[in-house]
């Protein structure tokens, strides 16, 4: 019986510990595997359509609409708005040459 309960126990602490451990910026969740490559710039480990549905799950489009921000060829981009609390204002998620990247704007950024 004592060996069940420490297992439980040891579930419930590693749940914890993988959620701490999720990479953010400025509050907002990143992929796991994501590198940062520059100011408030980071590399997603996956491709553009694999970065969209991560977002989707952690993201609901209702309470965090996207929209289409670039329309050149060779070039996809969306830009996820934070409409909630955070010190982000939004994500620009974008495909440029083979490499998805991840923008965070954090709240109050000048333009």
């Amino acid at each position: 019986m004592a060996i069940f309960a420490a297992a439980g126990v040891w579930s419930v602490v590693s749940a914890g510990a993988a959620t701490a451990t999720e990479p953010s910026a400025y509050g907002a969740i990143l992929p796991n595997g994501a590198h940062q490559v520059g100011k408030d710039r980071y590399q997603s480990p996956s491709g553009f359509g694999e970065t969209l549905k991560f977002y989707s799950k952690v993201y609901s489009l209702e309470h965090y609409p996207r929209k289409a921000i670039a329309d050149l060829p060779g070039v996809r981009a969306i830009h996820l708005a934070n409409t909630g609390r955070g010190e982000w204002e939004g994500l620009n998620i974008y495909e440029l040459n083979g490499s998805t990247r991840i923008f965070v704007l954090p709240r109050g950024a000048k333009r």
